[in-house]
């Protein structure tokens, strides 16, 4: 028998993180994405309505923060939680603690720009196999007392296997004895005349008692109390009231309907709190709660569990609260109970186990909305803090070092000038070096701060014509080299939503390598074109020349790596870094695919702008 694939939630705001994570886990056969959220609030309601095996979730997340959705998913519905986060943002590793904290069981690197041996994704599949085999417990409500259990069950405490999959209760079935009424009146006074979830009642009284004591009842409390009539549709949710089962009748639930019987006694009672329980468990299983209250014998006991079996949610009162402890004794024995309470505490339970999530979500959403402003204005204070250190050493580079290069060129340019009479071949030759070495360390300090510019930059979006940049760039490089003789193709009416200087930045570097790269081809030959795929764009400047080896991949947009030699094609080792800060910055991805002699092709993506009054 084929074991059934690990269900995952992908939470990432990021939408480029986002895919490549989920393209990782598809391709595993044992692993299935089956949701996908960009924001915290998203993240929970796919929580709860999926229920996966494992969630995977970054920490900077719009509306509600990571900590705020771990915290929630591990209060109200159970799951593993592999965090998938920085370590090279304090700010973000400070949040993965405390997600840590709150009940994930686990934090994984986020990927980096390349991944060419396939080590990052090997590793992440391998982390959310190990996460989905952790059998995870309630945190925060587990947090508030140390329980007392009673026969195995927790008083006060929720079976997590089973509340991590129940919905909302529309229906509420109750039952009870000896010392009943007290203990009814008492709920029922806690709970509010706007009530909106239906409440089925069974009782034992014995006549002549019996017949008033639904008017007397609906007196005692704000909501509205009466004997069920034969025949009604059983309340939708949204309709208040409590339904009585008349004395001397068994309350039946029977395709939609209440239906009243004279059938023989259960338990020597009826009505009979089993025939009612037993009655949802067939049709109203999943969304029933059943309260068993104070009474004497055993009915409601196999009720119960047949509720809980169905899937209902199922409370006990305690021995301490319980007049007579006899029949939610039995039904706890039986372990028909998901949760033992005392009395004073069932209201609250039952406003918990019927509220939308909707609410609670609103309540944390809101709660942790003070956090992200707070955390997004420490951010913003730490980067104009930085901003102000990357001026000033900009500063520093741009004056302090250039001055002696200039010295170094300009005197040895000197020497070659006005001392060429005394000077050696050999003197002759290491001046020239000397000049080179000046010159090519003055084009990397101006490949550096490009490159922290374009990191601070602001972005300003546009639509653009890319194809028209692309043509201004090849038509400069002709001009400066007017012998080369190479084909070129520039796919019409290609555009995006970008930065017009920014992109003139990447397409001058991608192109000019192309150019570069081509100068020994046969026929040279660049193509820049686009390919589509669900509505988005990849575009792609491929070209016929030099190549390089794809094992050195990895480092192909960092800094100063190059994958020639200086002698073959001259060159600082910054421009991809900058065109990779470029494409980063805009929300896109880039990558590159090559083969020696035969040429490089350069993809990337540029998402679209959010819209307004989207974080």
């Amino acid at each position: 028998m084929i074991p059934p694939k690990i269900r995952v939630l992908v939470v990432e705001a990021s939408l480029t993180a986002r895919q490549h994570i989920v393209s990782v886990l598809n391709a595993d056969p044992d692993l299935a994405v089956i949701g996908e959220a960009e924001d915290g609030k998203r993240a929970i309601e796919l929580c709860r309505s999926l229920r996966p095996d494992v969630v995977t979730t970054g920490m900077m997340l719009p509306l509600m923060s990571g900590v705020a959705v771990t915290e929630y998913i591990m209060a109200h519905c159970p799951t593993p939680i592999l965090v998938v986060s920085s370590s090279v943002n304090r700010g973000e590793l400070y949040k993965t603690y405390d997600a840590l904290a709150a009940g994930a069981v686990d934090v994984f690197e986020k990927p980096s720009e390349c991944d060419p041996d396939g080590a990052w994704g090997r590793g992440l599949v391998s982390a959310v196999k190990i996460a989905s085999r952790i059998h995870v417990i309630t945190h925060v409500r587990g947090k508030l007392a140390a329980l007392a259990y009673v026969n195995g069950v927790a008083q006060g405490h929720v079976d997590d296997r089973e509340a991590a999959h129940r919905s909302p209760g529309s229906l509420i079935a109750i039952g009870a004895c000896t010392g009943g009424p007290a203990a009814i009146v008492d709920i029922f006074r806690g709970l509010p005349a706007d009530f909106a979830v239906p409440i089925l009642l069974v009782i034992h009284i014995g006549d002549p008692f019996a017949s008033a004591f639904a008017e007397w009842l609906d007196g005692q409390t704000k909501l509205r109390v009466r004997y069920a009539r034969d025949g009604e549709p059983i309340p939708a949710r949204g309709k208040s009231g409590v339904l009585m089962a008349p004395p001397g009748l068994h309350l039946v639930a029977a395709h939609g309907h209440l239906r009243l019987q004279n059938t023989p006694e259960r338990n020597s009672c009826r009505p009979s709190i089993d025939v009612l329980f037993e009655s949802l468990a067939r049709q109203h299983g999943s969304e029933t709660v059943a309260c068993l209250l104070t009474g004497m014998g055993k009915d409601g006991a196999a009720g119960l569990l047949a509720l809980r079996h169905a899937g209902a949610l199922t409370l006990a009162q305690d021995e301490n609260s319980s007049l007579i402890f006899g029949m939610p004794g039995e039904a706890i024995e039986m372990g028909a109970a998901n949760r033992v309470l005392p009395l004073d505490q069932f209201s609250g339970a039952l406003l918990d186990a019927v509220r939308e999530p909707e609410l609670e979500l609103e309540v944390v959403a809101a709660n942790s909305a003070r956090e992200i402003a707070e955390t997004r204005a420490a951010f913003v204070e730490e980067l104009e803090r930085k901003n102000a250190e990357l001026d000033a050493f900009s500063y520093s580079v741009s004056h302090d070092l250039r001055a002696p290069l200039r010295s170094i060129d300009g005197f040895s340019q000197l020497l070659l000038e006005e001392c060429v009479a005394t000077l050696s071949d050999k003197g002759r030759d290491y001046l020239k070096r000397v000049r080179a070495s000046a010159q090519r360390m003055g084009n990397m300090i101006d490949g550096l701060l490009e490159l922290s510019r374009v990191g601070r930059a602001a972005i300003h979006r546009d639509r653009i014509d890319l194809s028209a940049i692309a043509d201004a760039v090849i038509e400069e490089l002709r001009t400066k080299d007017l012998d080369r003789k190479v084909a070129v193709r520039v796919e019409e009416r290609l555009a995006a939503e970008a930065d017009a200087g920014l992109m003139r930045i990447v397409f001058g570097n991608l192109l000019g390598n192309a150019w570069k790269f081509t100068a020994k081809a046969g026929a040279a030959r660049i193509d820049v074109e686009a390919k589509w795929e669900a509505g988005v764009a990849t575009y792609c400047v491929r070209d016929n020349g030099a190549g390089f080896n794809m094992e050195y991949a990895g480092s192909l947009f960092r800094p100063f790596q190059r994958l020639h030699s200086e002698t073959d094609f001259a060159g600082t080792g910054i421009g991809l870094a900058v065109v990779h800060r470029i494409i980063d910055r805009h929300g896109g991805r880039i990558w590159a695919e090559s083969e020696i002699d035969k040429g490089t092709a350069f993809f990337f993506t540029l998402p679209p702008a959010k819209p307004a009054g989207r974080a």
